[in-house]
């Protein structure tokens, strides 16, 4: 089996993730004492409790679905192989005659995590479902069990995706050891982080919005659209309506593709359909980094994903970032194969991300 090699981005154990789905007020918080963790999720989930297990069972609402995504959480004891879990998942949906489309291993808050995609049909309809198991070094270990509805996995992967950006330890975790016994008088992991109250803050308190001062204009759908980016930049409209930007410190162009939420995809399944296009471009990820939606200086949202790994040339190092503002977003693609020169590439291209909108021209 192919395996990639993942990071989120780097959480705080005891803080949330800057973004507007964890500032957001209405949340509530769920807790895993016999992990010892605790996450926010909207109070639209229909949350419930397995009482002999302590196990939960989630109905996630999916935004322009009728129908819900169900979300399993387990507590469960594991201190095996990780090749001895991912070849009984493959074995499990082997018999029951599912699908296998993926299994693979990212790293989250330091620990591995492994997972399986499968997809399935029964009486109700065809379904994709994503497991993973958190390999924590634990008495016991997060699962979950994601299913939805092919229309709505995106969706539902990205909420619940976001959701594990607020997850918070009482402990640091370390990666699971199998060579090592379980110490039988080691204590329960029942100490739950303390509550985080996060107010949302002001904008106008945090910085005073700029107006970037280069407009390259275009059209999106028959509207005309303008988009601003930092002096030092240049830009040109291609055939396609793409546009290209480049500076003169950059060994590479980016790529600029601009829509609309009113007659495209929304901008969270935009920049997931990027994201996983670029992906298929690595034979091994080694790094990824996954900011979460945040207000930039020209007063847009931003939210990006950095990947840095091999193809089969050598080194490849990329970001599939979203601009929002309003009904419009651009998708913004950078590559470079250059190790030398990633650090300060990184900055311009990020500095980039913190002064870029789109306005629609009256």
């Amino acid at each position: 089996m192919k395996r990639l090699l993942f990071s989120f981005v780097s959480v705080s154990l005891l803080a949330l993730a800057s973004s507007s789905f964890a500032q957001n007020s209405d949340q509530s918080v769920l807790e895993m004492a016999d992990l010892g963790l605790a996450m926010n999720h909207p109070k639209a989930w229909q949350v419930s409790t397995i009482k002999k297990s302590n196990d939960i069972r989630v109905l996630v609402p999916i935004e322009g679905s009728s129908q819900k995504a169900l979300l399993e959480l387990f507590n469960i004891p594991f201190n095996s192989e990780k090749e001895i879990w991912q070849l009984s998942q493959k074995g499990i949906n082997d018999r029951m005659k599912r699908d296998i489309m993926r299994q693979w291993e990212e790293e989250f808050l330091g620990v591995p995590m492994l997972m399986t995609k499968v997809s399935y049909s029964d009486k109700e309809g065809p379904h994709i479902l994503l497991t993973g198991l958190i390999y924590s070094r634990t008495p016991k270990k997060l699962m979950f069990r994601l299913t939805a509805a092919p229309d709505d996995y995106d969706k539902a992967e990205f909420v619940w995706r976001e959701t594990m950006n607020t997850i918070r330890t009482g402990r640091a975790w370390l990666p699971e050891d199998p060579t090592l016994k379980p110490d039988p008088k080691a204590p329960k992991t029942t100490e739950l982080p303390p509550p985080v109250v996060k107010a949302p803050k002001s904008l106008d308190g945090e910085f005073k919005i700029t107006k970037p001062p280069i407009a390259i204009s275009t059209t999106v759908s028959g509207r005309k659209i303008e988009l601003r980016i930092p002096g030092e930049w240049s830009g040109k409209v291609q055939e396609d309506g793409t546009i290209l930007l480049s500076h003169t410190d950059l060994t590479s162009t980016i790529q600029v593709t601009l829509a609309s939420s009113l007659d495209s995809d929304p901008w969270q399944r935009a920049l997931m359909t990027a994201s996983s296009k670029t992906l298929a471009d690595f034979q091994k990820v080694t790094k990824r980094d996954e900011a979460t939606p945040a207000k930039n200086r020209a007063g847009a949202n931003v939210s990006s994903v950095w990947r840095t790994g091999i193809d089969a040339k050598g080194d490849l190092f990329s970001c599939d970032a979203v601009v929002v503002n309003g009904d419009f977003y651009v998708v913004i693609a950078f590559r470079s194969a250059n190790p030398s020169k990633i650090g300060a590439e990184r900055k311009l291209v990020e500095s980039l991300l913190n002064l870029t909108t789109v306005d629609q021209i009256p």
